[in-house]
């Protein structure tokens, strides 16, 4: 009779937990706090698939975070949704996929280090560099992507170009302003990684970061700093292991100015780049440019209606409109003000000068065609 009795009130605890399997299975996540992590079977590292912030909590390094023995590869869509203390979050290099949306809701987020911009590291320098039957630059390298594109409190809308035509928009913090990329190894920031971003002030990269791509900060008027990761601590400007910067990388930037103390701009002295592209700096608010001695070329368009004044520079190139259209323009390779000294330039194209300071007269050394200096004052 007990051995029947036992087995009825199986049967009905199992008719029970079937019409209530909350209440015979626990829910993972109830009341839990911290990192909440899975290993695959087809993996050979951790997914991140949910964190719950403690209330007090504002700064997550995620490696720090993991448990012994667990080596962080990818974080899953939403693992971070509705997070709403956490103010400075850190990737750690061993993350090799961030999934769309992986950061939604993080209305809090001030800071954030990656190790790459978008799902992985795959990332191309100028459109069709990965060569046909490759997506050459697709949504998915966008900085956005990895906020998502669903809208949600203190959110403000980004929309993104991935190619020349085609755009994705996101969803990102209204508080976020500082970026750091620090990748595992040498590393291209993608080809529009961040264009049309007005939130961000701040970008720091690892010396790991060797590329720039075309128009990766192009329209990020809000911008003021560029710097780098040196072993004296965080330095103003680029590393001398940058070997590339892209057309159109800093076009917009109005607000990037010369580096003044901890913020602005510099170039680097040991700089590896040899040329300077296509309207890199077009309308960008960097005055006094001293370009170092390995950039031979300064592209067409290169710094278009900036408000640059001085430049100082031993490249023998300057590509057509170069300078075209800068008001506060006053000297060019010369102590003396009101003076462009060309000695040197090898080849120097149209509207390389044109339409400067109209309140100006300059004084040009060295012979040049008229068309060089449209609607510029000269002697």
């Amino acid at each position: 009779m007990k051995k029947l009795l036992s087995i009825i009130l199986l049967v009905l605890a199992m008719a029970m937990c079937s019409i209530g399997l909350v209440a015979c299975v626990e829910d993972p996540n109830d009341g839990e706090t911290g990192l909440l992590t899975t290993k695959y079977r087809s993996d050979d590292f951790y997914t991140v698939t949910r964190f719950i912030a403690e209330d007090d909590e504002t700064v997550l390094d995620l490696g720090a975070e993991a448990k012994e023995g667990e080596v962080i590869g990818r974080i899953k869509k939403g693992a971070f949704s509705g997070n709403d203390t956490i103010k400075e979050l850190i990737i750690p290099d061993t993350v090799t996929i961030i999934d769309e949306g992986a950061f939604a809701g993080m209305e809090a987020l001030e800071k954030i280090t990656l190790p790459f911009v978008g799902k992985t590291a795959v990332a191309d320098a100028y459109i069709g560099e990965t060569g046909e039957g490759e997506k050459s630059v697709d949504g998915e390298r966008n900085f956005g992507y990895v906020f998502g594109t669903s809208k949600y409190d203190y959110s403000t809308s980004v929309t993104q170009n991935y190619n020349v035509s085609e755009t994705g928009t996101y969803y990102l913090p209204l508080t976020l302003k500082e970026i750091t990329i620090k990748p595992a190894s040498d590393y291209t920031v993608p080809a529009y990684a961040f264009n049309g971003i007005k939130t961000i002030s701040k970008v720091i990269f690892s010396d790991k970061v060797v590329r720039i791509g075309e128009s990766a900060f192009a329209g990020c008027t809000t911008l003021k700093t560029v710097a780098y990761m040196a072993n004296t601590g965080v330095e103003v400007g680029l590393s001398n292991k940058i070997t590339y910067i892209g057309d159109s990388a800093f076009s917009g930037c109005s607000a990037l100015k010369d580096k003044n103390g901890e913020t602005g701009f510099a170039f680097n002295a040991n700089n590896a780049v040899t040329k300077l592209g296509k309207e890199t700096f077009k309308g960008a608010g960097l005055s006094v440019v001293v370009i170092p001695a390995n950039v031979t070329e300064i592209g067409a368009g290169c710094f278009r209606e900036s408000a640059v004044t001085k430049v100082t520079t031993s490249a023998t190139k300057i590509g057509v409109s170069a300078f075209n259209g800068c008001q506060d323009f006053v000297s060019f390779n010369s102590q003396t003000e009101n003076c462009i000294d060309l000695t040197g330039i090898t080849e120097i194209g149209n509207y390389a000068f044109a339409n400067l300071n109209e309140l100006a007269t300059f004084t040009v050394v060295g012979s040049v065609s008229d068309s060089i200096f449209w609607d510029t004052n000269v002697l």
